[in-house]
C-alpha cells in the first residue's frame, strides 16, 4: 500500500468530511481515518464539528459492517 498525500479537488457546493478513529471502528474500518492537513492559497470556511456518543453507553460495530467474512475488529467502546 503506497502512501501519499492526495490533493482535494475543488468541486462547487461540495462537502469534505475528514472521518475519524471513532467512525473507522463504527464501520469496522470500512470508512478509515486519514491524516488530513489543509493548504489554502486563498481564504476558506473551516467548520469543525465533533460528535460523541452519551460516556456510559457501549457502542459496538455496527451491524451492517459485520458478516462471516468481515467478522468485527473492535469491542464494543465507551468513554468511561
Amino acid at each position: 500500500l503506497k502512501r501519499t498525500w492526495l490533493r482535494a479537488i475543488h468541486v462547487p457546493g461540495a462537502l469534505i468530511v475528514n472521518t475519524g478513529q471513532i467512525l473507522a471502528q463504527l464501520t469496522n474500518d470500512r470508512w478509515v481515518a486519514t491524516r488530513h492537513y489543509v493548504v489554502a492559497p486563498a481564504p476558506r470556511l473551516s467548520v469543525p464539528f465533533f460528535f460523541n456518543a452519551t460516556a456510559d453507553v457501549p457502542v459496538p460495530v455496527v451491524p451492517t459492517c459485520v458478516d462471516d467474512d468481515h467478522p468485527p475488529k473492535y469491542p464494543p467502546i465507551s468513554y468511561l
